[in-house]
């Protein structure tokens, strides 16, 4: 395997770990990924990634190395999301164990947080500048504040949508908004809403 190779692998290798755990690994956690059984081979290509550009070091720090600016990071893709009325889902929707990678800007992630992808089926978020064919990345949370664009599973009915959440408490009940002028809001029991993540950003349909 080229220097490059090796090099652009162990630049992935960071921000997939970086993903998982929150923190930069050290030489030791990415030499077996990498096919590297040698610290020091680990170390000589990360002193090229730091002379390209792509890693800062902070010396001194054991996990002192770190990717640069803002770089394209993993997220799992798990599958699709209604806009539209609510999609029947498989029972294996919204897990991570079964799923493709996609690359996303560094800027929608934080450090520590989990985050995942669905591609969009549908309208009803046209007005949010959301579209059908487009990929939203959500943040992995069960709780919203309204107004939140949120990915929601609707338990009884076993099935998901892609809308704004509000609260009304007065009514105890959770409105859906869609983001359509001609589509009307869905009207849930509180128990009978799971909210499975916030989005944090879109990436377009070309």
């Amino acid at each position: 395997m080229e220097g490059a190779e090796r090099q652009e692998l162990i630049y992935y290798c960071m921000a997939d770990y970086q993903y998982w755990h929150g923190i930069y690994p050290v030489f030791r956690e990415i030499g077996p990924e990498v096919g590297l059984p040698e610290p020091s081979e680990v170390k000589h290509h990360t002193r090229q990634l730091v002379t390209m550009g792509l890693l800062d070091q902070e010396p001194g720090k054991a996990r002192g190395l770190s990717l640069h600016g803002i770089r394209q990071y993993p997220v799992p893709l798990v599958g699709i999301i209604a806009a539209g009325l609510p999609l029947h889902l498989p029972e294996t929707h919204f897990s991570i164990t079964d799923y493709e990678m996609i690359s996303v800007p560094g800027d929608l992630v934080s450090p520590g947080a989990m985050y995942f992808a669905l591609q969009v089926k549908g309208m009803s978020m046209i007005d949010a500048l959301v579209t059908d064919g487009d990929r939203v990345i959500l943040r992995r949370q069960n709780v919203a504040e309204n107004g939140e664009m949120v990915a929601a599973t609707l338990i009884e009915e076993n099935a998901a949508t892609l809308k704004y959440f509000h609260m009304e408490r007065d009514k105890n009940q959770v409105r859906l908004q869609p983001a359509h002028p001609t589509m009307p809001p869905l009207y849930v029991h509180p128990a009978n809403i799971r909210i499975e993540g916030k989005v944090v950003g879109v990436i377009r349909k070309l």
